[in-house]
């Protein structure tokens, strides 16, 4: 309870507080401020994940206008010298590099490729997303096919490096794009590890090619695979190589150019019993 004391100059008495009410006051500020600190933090997140749903959204619409352009073919994945991939083809109808940054992700390293000036004159600006470009193997060919959108190009080993948009059978629900941040693609990925990153003109990170014995997509283009236990380390669980930085949930668009966030695992939750939920896979009927 409050204290009386009586000022010196006016006689009057006043009302003060003892050290037991301040504490009690200080405290139930720091547990308020422990309950709305988190809160703010999910605010911020969930801030940033529309920003990147947008980007992704915006630079889906400049896949689609390239294609337009080019006979409605998409643009390829990834050249065979590794550079002048999806982003290269489709930044001028974007006018920006910025739109190619995801809010979440504040890795702009080059890891084992050096300093930034040095960097940028070959591989480009550190980008956030990852095109649909998954190799399957194909009976009826005998050999490995481009099953996704934007693949590799490499003719020794993978057929149709390039789809059409008439290719797509279920354009809304396939996905064209993802995020692979490049502070993901710069965990554990590389040869050797952690010297490559996803670049905007240095095209290994930026593709999902779900193939883990080629050096120039292992393994950050590992697709998800709902069937793999949890406990996995990244980038061989559920979620393969897509980042799952908004409250474990990643940003999609998909070949009719409309997006959405999804958990990771949603996109392909049992390609073996479940082929025709692969989201991967554009030619599935």
């Amino acid at each position: 309870m409050t204290s009386m004391t009586k000022h010196p100059a006016t006689g009057f008495n006043r009302k003060a507080f003892t050290l037991i009410e301040l504490l009690v006051v200080i405290a139930i500020i720091a547990i308020l401020a422990a309950i709305l600190f988190p809160v703010f933090a999910q605010a911020r997140e969930k801030a940033r994940s529309v920003s990147c749903l947008s980007n992704i959204k915006q630079i889906g619409l400049s896949v689609l206008m390239y294609g337009q352009d080019y006979d409605e073919v998409f643009p390829m994945g990834l050249t065979s010298n590794w550079q002048s991939g999806w982003p290269v083809a489709v930044q001028p109808y974007t006018k920006s590099v910025d739109l190619f940054r995801c809010p979440s992700d504040s890795d702009r390293s080059y890891g084992a490729y050096g300093t930034a000036n040095d960097a940028q004159y070959w591989v480009g600006v550190p980008i956030s997303y990852a095109s649909n470009g998954i190799i399957m193997w194909d009976n009826n060919a005998q050999q490995n096919i481009n099953k996704g959108i934007m693949s590799i190009a490499d003719s020794s080993w993978v057929g149709n490096s390039v789809t059409a948009m008439a290719g797509v059978n279920r354009p809304a629900d396939t996905i064209l794009l993802t995020e692979v941040h490049n502070g993901d693609a710069m965990r554990t990925t590389g040869n050797p590890a952690g010297t490559w990153g996803n670049f905007s003109n240095f095209g290994p990170g930026s593709v999902i090619a779900n193939i883990n014995w080629d050096d120039r997509t292992m393994p950050r283009g590992i697709a998800p695979n709902g069937t793999r236990p949890a406990s996995n380390p990244y980038p061989t669980g559920p979620t393969g190589s897509l980042s799952t930085r908004h409250s474990e949930m990643t940003n999609f668009t998909f070949a009719d150019g409309h997006s959405k966030a999804m958990r990771a695992a949603q996109t392909n939750p049992d390609p073996d019993n479940r082929p025709q939920d692969n989201m991967w896979d554009a030619t599935r009927p």
